[in-house]
C-alpha cells in the first residue's frame, strides 16, 4: 500500500466512530482542492456505511477577490446541488468588517467563519465542524510560530480535535488532497492570494516549505513524527499543571502562592494559564492565547510576592499576601476624590473635624503620641514637613499623579505603582494623598516619597497623618 493509500485509510478508521457519534457535521467548504476532497470524502463515508449523519457544507464569500470571489461561490453551489448536498452560504465584506472591529484582514476573516461555521453547528448539541486543514498547514502553522518565538504547544502542530473542531485530514499532505481530487475526478477552484508572498503563510508555502523538501523529500512524514513525540510530551506536562493547580486552588478564585512558587517553569507557566482558562470559561469570557509577555509578568510577580497584572480584557491577577487571587477587572473608572475634597493642607492643621488626624510634632514629641501604634503604621503616617512645599494639598488621586519610591531612584506613574502593590480599585479610589499639582509627597497605606520622607537625625518637624477611623479593613 502506497503512503497515499494509508494516510488515506488512517483517516477513514478515525472518521467513521465520529461521524457515528454525531447527528450534525458542518463542514467548512471554500472550493479548494482540501476543502472539496474532505466534503467529498465524508459524504462517501456517510453513504458506505449507511449512517444518519447530516452534512452541512458552510462557504464563506469574503468578497475581497472580485470576480474570483463570485466564481467561488457558484461553484461550491453546483458542486453541492449536483449532488444534493445542502449549503449555507455567508456573503460578507471583510474588508468594512475588519475595520469595523479594527483587527487584520486574515485575523477578521477567521474569525467571521468560525463564528458562521459555530452558528450552524449549534442547531444540535451532537455536532461538530469538519476544517480540511491537512499536515502540511500543520507544519506551516509550526514554523510559523517558531519564527514568532514558542515552546512546545506552539510547535506540535494543529491539533486534530479542539472543542467542536475537527480536522479529519491532519494525517494527509496538501499533495495528497489534490491526488483524491484527480481519482475521483473532482473539479476544484484556486485562490490567487495563495501565490502572494505579501502574506507570511505564503512565504513559508512557497520558500520555506521547498528548502525543507531539498534537505528531505520526506520531510512532511518526518516532522509528522516529531509532533507525535511532542504532542505526548505536552498532554504531559499539561496534565501534571492542571494536577497541581487543582492541588493548589484554596477557593475558587485564591492559589496557594507558596506551593506556586516552587513549581519548575514549564510547569507554572502552564498552571498560569490553565487558571485564567478555567477562570475565563467559568464567567462567560472570551478566550484567547496568551502571550509569553503576560505569563512572565505573572511569573515575575509569584517570585517578587506582589503585582497586580491585567492579563486580558476584564481579567487581572492579584498577588499578595502568600496568595495568588484571580478575579474580574471593574470596568468603572477609577474613583477620585471630589475637587471640593481638595483643600489646603495648611487649613487641615488645625481642623479637628476631619476625618484625618492632621499635627506636626517635633521629633522628640512622636515617640509618646504615637505610642501604641505598630511602626509599620508610624512609617506609613509620618513625613518631613519641612521638606514640604507650602501649598500643598490634602486630596484623593488623579491621573497623572506620579510618586519618588523611598530607598529607590526611581519615579513612578502612581497608578503603575498601586497595580504593582496589588490595591483593588476600589481602595485606589478611597486613597488620599498630600501633593502638589500632579507630584505626590505621601500616599495614604504606603508613606512619604523619597523627598520628603523622614530621616533619623535629620528631620526636624514631623507632620504626623493618619485617618481617625480605619475603613480599609
Amino acid at each position: 500500500m502506497e503512503v497515499f493509500e494509508k494516510h488515506l485509510a488512517l483517516a477513514e478508521l478515525k472518521s467513521v466512530p465520529i461521524l457515528k457519534k454525531h447527528d450534525i457535521i458542518v463542514v467548512g467548504f471554500s472550493g479548494g482542492p482540501d476543502s472539496t476532497a474532505l466534503l467529498h470524502f465524508l459524504v462517501k463515508l456517510k453513504k458506505k456505511y449507511e449512517l444518519k449523519v447530516k452534512i452541512i457544507a458552510a462557504h464563506v464569500n469574503h468578497m475581497l477577490r472580485g470576480a474570483e470571489s463570485e466564481r467561488d461561490e457558484v461553484f461550491v453551489s453546483d458542486f453541492c446541488e449536483e449532488r444534493a448536498i445542502k449549503l449555507e452560504v455567508l456573503r460578507i465584506d471583510i474588508n468594512k468588517k475588519s475595520q469595523k472591529i479594527k483587527k487584520g484582514l486574515e485575523e477578521t476573516a477567521r474569525i467571521v467563519r468560525y463564528t458562521f461555521f459555530h452558528k450552524l453547528a449549534d442547531q444540535s448539541n451532537e455536532s461538530a465542524i469538519a476544517v480540511a486543514h491537512t499536515l502540511t498547514d500543520s507544519i506551516e502553522t509550526a514554523v510559523f510560530n517558531f519564527t514568532r518565538g514558542t515552546g512546545i504547544d506552539g510547535i506540535r502542530g494543529i491539533s486534530e480535535v479542539n472543542g467542536k473542531i475537527w480536522r479529519p485530514f491532519l494525517s494527509l499532505t496538501r499533495k495528497d488532497t489534490i491526488k483524491y481530487c484527480k481519482n475521483h475526478k473532482l473539479n476544484f477552484v484556486t485562490d490567487s492570494s495563495n501565490d502572494l508572498l505579501l502574506y507570511k503563510r505564503n512565504i513559508i508555502r512557497h520558500k520555506v516549505l521547498p528548502a525543507f523538501a531539498e534537505l528531505n523529500k520526506s520531510f512532511e512524514n518526518s516532522i509528522s513524527r516529531t509532533f507525535e513525540l511532542l504532542r505526548e510530551d505536552s498532554i504531559f506536562l499539561n496534565d501534571l499543571a492542571k494536577s497541581k493547580v487543582k492541588e493548589f486552588r484554596i477557593s475558587y478564585d485564591k492559589y496557594s502562592l507558596k506551593e506556586l512558587r516552587n513549581l519548575p517553569f514549564s510547569i507554572l507557566s502552564r498552571s498560569i494559564r490553565i487558571i485564567i482558562e478555567n477562570f475565563c470559561k467559568k464567567n462567560s469570557f472570551e478566550e484567547g492565547s496568551l502571550s509569553y509577555k503576560v505569563v512572565n509578568l505573572v511569573i515575575e510577580s509569584i517570585k517578587k510576592g506582589t503585582g497586580c497584572i491585567t492579563v486580558r480584557k476584564n481579567v487581572r491577577i492579584r498577588i499578595y499576601k502568600n496568595l495568588l487571587e484571580i478575579n474580574q477587572e471593574n470596568d468603572q473608572k477609577i474613583s477620585t476624590c471630589p475637587q471640593s475634597d481638595s483643600r489646603m493642607l495648611k487649613d487641615m492643621l488645625t481642623d479637628k473635624s476631619s476625618d484625618f488626624i492632621i499635627t506636626v510634632l517635633k521629633c522628640s514629641e512622636l515617640s509618646s503620641y504615637a505610642s501604641g501604634l505598630s511602626s509599620e503604621v508610624v512609617g506609613s503616617s509620618i513625613l518631613d514637613y519641612d521638606m514640604l512645599p507650602d501649598d500643598c494639598v490634602f486630596r484623593g488621586r488623579l491621573p497623572g499623579d506620579y510618586f519618588s519610591l523611598v530607598r529607590r531612584m526611581v519615579t513612578k506613574k502612581l497608578k503603575k505603582f498601586l497595580n504593582e502593590l496589588g490595591f483593588s480599585v476600589d481602595l485606589r479610589g478611597k486613597l488620599r494623598v498630600i501633593a502638589k499639582g500632579k507630584e505626590v509627597f505621601w500616599l495614604e497605606k504606603v508613606g512619604a516619597s523619597r523627598s520628603c520622607c523622614y530621616v533619623e537625625g535629620k528631620t526636624r518637624r514631623v507632620l504626623f497623618v493618619k485617618r481617625r477611623c480605619d475603613i480599609f479593613g
